[in-house]
């Protein structure tokens, strides 16, 4: 790993802009996710400017971490599920889509306890991977989900419905029905509708997550609120 950072800073020209860290941090009074957003700050300069960074963690099921701190002319908010002692790096989704108009990313070169990230362009992650022979770690549609979900049911819990929502929404307007987790994106959706007082949107979404293929969601939502006159299957619909 110790050649790996070098490397990499020897084909960036610029120490700043690469970090070498413990993955293993993920402890209340440690503040790893403000820590890390700091760093990343440090490696970015002027393509990443947070303030007021705040980390706050809320029991329930299990821990689950909300992350606030404010880009110029923007808030931003990410929630992170604590599964283990090792940071989330799919984190990085969210605040690569925040720099995307700079043309760089955060780029985890090694992954594990530890982990190296690089912040770099397009052909500068090229270099990097041609001089490894390896590509660099990569999250697709259904890594970026399954983060979403991870904290959904929290957040329905602490009345975050409305942002679950939209949320789910821009996530469905990005993949295909078939898609892993699509089914599940819908059903929650469907249920911060009908909590909200929406149940016409939240049957909507409970049969597209029916045909999305989680057979059983209609039923069970059907059985769940017998007052609601729907049949158990969607296609028994009058």
């Amino acid at each position: 790993m110790a050649d790996h950072h070098a490397r990499v800073v020897a084909l960036l020209g610029d120490e700043r802009r690469v970090w070498q860290g413990d993955a293993e941090c993920v402890y209340q009074p440690l503040r790893p996710y403000a820590r890390l957003i700091e760093r990343l700050a440090l490696m970015a300069g002027p393509w990443f400017r947070p303030d007021a960074i705040s980390e706050r963690w809320i029991s329930g099921a299990g821990w689950t971490i909300r992350l606030d701190y404010r880009l110029p002319g923007q808030p931003a908010t990410h929630w992170i599920g604590r599964s283990s002692d090792y940071l989330d790096l799919r984190l990085l989704i969210g605040v690569n889509r925040l720099i995307s108009a700079s043309g760089y990313r955060f780029e985890i070169v090694e992954a594990g306890q530890d982990c190296l990230i690089a912040c770099v362009d397009g052909a500068e992650r090229a270099r990097i991977e041609q001089a490894l022979g390896r590509p660099c770690v990569s999250f697709d549609s259904a890594d970026e989900i399954a983060f979403f979900l991870a904290t959904a049911e929290q957040r329905l819990a602490i009345l975050d419905g409305a942002a679950v929502i939209a949320e789910a929404g821009a996530l469905l307007d990005q993949v295909n029905d078939r898609v892993n987790g699509a089914a599940e994106l819908y059903e929650l959706r469907g249920r911060a509708f009908y909590e909200s007082g929406q149940p016409d949107q939240a049957w909507i979404d409970w049969a597209r997550a029916a045909a999305a293929g989680r057979s059983d969601i209609y039923a069970r939502m059907a059985a769940r609120d017998p007052d609601s006159g729907r049949a158990a299957n969607p296609a028994d619909q009058p």
